[in-house]
This record gives structure tokens, C-alpha cells and sequence, in this order.
């Protein structure tokens, strides 16, 4: 018995230093599509003041170079890096704090963060694939067990995020799948031919969603169009408030405030930012008002801020802006960060 006890703590520890020898060897947690973005930023950290952190509502929806504009015409200069990602959502987005807090330069002042509900639900696709694992770091788990424990969902579904956290955290924690990948990336390096960050990043992260939207985006956005209804119906349920029945739910404040305090600990001035959206999908917004309590945070979803935004054609689909929209929720945020 107690040999088979020792065995396993050999294995066991073996196991979890071999783990933490490799997290030595691939420190940069982002080795999926998105790998050239804070490749870049690492490289040309210097040049910024300001970072944008959020899902594809941030990324298709804030152009530095609109935002840098407005605060210079309010006698403000600030040079901002949009570091948001496609597919995120709150605890991915921390994880990316977290990063940024590790890799943080001297000239960075400010963060913008989306506040949105804590929601982990499995999406159809996404299983095991690169993004979701790299966004599990061990760091983040009890934060995750706790909103899932917490959520919304009914019991079954929260057993089955409970199980989708720990497993993705498990194969973050301990590289799974990367043997091959991290020693091509370890010979690559003492050749000299390692990962090169683009000498420069298209629009300072900013992405356009009619440019870039793949076929699946596309046949959301289709849909979209072919039922104007849709867009009626949203503007319906924005003034006459129904949708504030449906998203009552539990908010997980605790990580809210987690974030924040992490953040000022860093000398960060953060600042929460709720997108404009027809999707009404914020499940537990009625908790805003504390998060206002205790840091700024600019409420674009509900009106009078969501007038500029009431325009049809400003609308990919149901919570993504075109270029157009996006300019105007740019200037709108870079007047409330800076101050008008």
C-alpha cells in the first residue's frame, strides 16, 4: 500500500513539474489564431497608453485611431491598442488581464474592459480547440467553478460547465497536445528563426467585421438582413423595457471586483464599458449600479445612450456595429474615458 501510495506521488510530481518546466518553454499563453496580436503589442508596448480588452463587440466595435482623434480634439492625447479577440467572453477576458498585468510596460495608463454577464455556457464547436484551452490558465479556475456553481443555468447545465472548466483548465495546465509544437518552437528560436510580432498592426487592433467575417458570421448576418423584423422587434423591446424581465439572473460581483482590484494593485486606471447591443443578452445587468459604485463605467446598451445606434444600417447583425457604427461608439468612449 505504501509503495503504491509513493508511486503515485512520483508520478503525480513528476507530472507536475514536467508541466511547469514547459510553462517555461512556451511562456506566452497564445499559440491559436490570435497569436500575431500580443505578439505585436509585446514588441510595441512602448507606443500605447491605453488598451482595449473584450470579446468581438470590442474588436469590431473601437478604432484607436478614431478614439486617439477625439480625446486629441478634447485637449487630450492618448495612443490606444485594441487587444480585444473574437469569441471572448468575461473570464477570457480576464485571463487576458492577467497577461497584460504580467507583460505591462511603464507608458500603460488605462485599461477599457467589457463588463458583461459571466457566462460560460459550451458553444457548439468549440470543445477542445485552441482558444477556449489557452484562455483556461490555471490562474483563472476558481473564479470559473464559481461563476458556473452561481450561474443562471439550470442544475445539469452547470454540471456540464463545471466539467467543460476543469477539463479545458487540465489540458491548459498541462500542455497537452503541445509536446510536438513546443519543440519545433524551441528549435525555431536557437536557429534564430523563432515567431517574428508584424512589424505593424492594421488599424491598432480594430478589425472590420464586413471585411473579416467568416462564412459562418456571414450566414448569421444574412439572416440578419433577410428579416427586418428582427431589427424592429429589438427596437421594440429596448423602449419599452421588457427586456429587463428576462435578464434578471445572478452576477458574479465578486469577480467584478476582483478584476478591478488587481487593476488599480497595477497602477491601472480601468474603466467597464457595456457595448451597444440589440441582442439584450446581459443576464444580470440590474447589478450595474454597484459596478458603478465602485469604478467608471459607460452603459451603451439601454437608452438615451443607444439612440446613435438606433439606424439600421449600422448593424452587422443583432450586437455588431459596421465601421460606421463603430466610429460613433468610438468617439462616444474615448469622450467618456478622457472626460469631455
Amino acid at each position: 500500500m505504501l509503495r503504491a501510495v509513493l508511486h503515485v506521488a512520483l508520478f503525480t510530481g513528476g507530472l507536475l513539474g514536467t508541466a511547469a518546466w514547459i510553462h517555461t518553454l512556451e511562456p506566452l499563453p497564445y499559440w491559436s489564431w490570435v497569436a500575431a496580436k500580443p505578439q505585436y503589442y509585446l514588441s510595441a508596448a512602448d507606443r500605447y497608453d491605453t488598451v482595449l480588452l473584450g470579446s468581438s463587440r470590442f474588436h469590431f466595435g473601437l478604432v484607436p485611431g478614431i478614439m486617439d482623434a477625439r480625446a486629441k480634439e478634447l485637449g487630450k492625447e492618448t495612443k490606444t491598442f485594441n487587444l480585444s479577440v473574437s469569441g471572448l467572453r468575461p473570464h477570457d477576458v480576464d485571463t487576458m488581464l492577467d497577461w497584460l498585468i504580467v507583460n505591462r510596460p511603464p507608458q500603460l495608463k488605462r485599461v477599457v474592459v467589457e463588463l458583461h454577464a459571466w457566462e460560460q455556457s459550451v458553444r457548439m464547436g468549440t470543445w477542445m480547440t485552441d482558444q477556449p484551452i489557452q484562455m483556461h490558465a490555471p490562474s483563472g479556475l476558481w473564479r470559473r467553478l464559481r461563476s458556473a456553481v452561481e450561474g443562471r443555468e439550470p442544475l445539469l447545465d452547470r454540471i456540464d460547465i463545471v466539467g467543460s472548466v476543469l477539463a479545458h483548465t487540465t489540458v491548459n495546465a498541462l500542455r497537452i497536445g503541445r509536446g510536438t509544437q513546443i519543440l519545433d518552437g524551441c528549435i525555431l528560436r536557437a536557429q534564430g528563426k523563432g515567431p517574428k510580432a508584424p512589424a505593424a498592426y492594421p488599424d491598432e487592433g480594430y478589425a472590420d467585421v464586413v471585411v473579416v467575417a467568416d462564412r459562418n458570421h456571414r450566414k448569421v448576418h444574412e439572416r440578419w438582413k433577410a428579416e427586418p423584423k428582427n431589427y424592429e422587434a429589438a427596437c421594440n423591446n429596448l423602449h419599452s423595457g421588457a427586456a429587463a424581465k428576462w435578464q434578471r439572473a445572478p452576477f458574479d460581483m465578486q469577480s467584478t471586483r476582483e478584476q478591478l482590484e488587481k487593476a488599480r494593485a497595477a497602477g491601472l486606471e480601468l474603466t467597464f464599458l457595456v457595448a451597444p447591443s440589440l441582442g439584450q443578452d446581459f443576464y444580470g445587468r440590474e447589478s450595474i449600479p454597484e459596478v458603478q459604485a465602485l469604478a467608471k463605467v459607460v452603459v451603451l446598451d439601454e437608452l438615451p445612450a443607444m439612440e446613435p445606434f438606433l439606424r439600421p444600417e449600422l448593424w452587422y447583425d443583432h450586437v455588431h456595429l459596421v465601421r460606421e457604427g463603430a466610429e460613433i461608439m468610438s468617439r462616444i468612449v474615448a469622450e467618456a474615458v478622457v472626460g469631455r
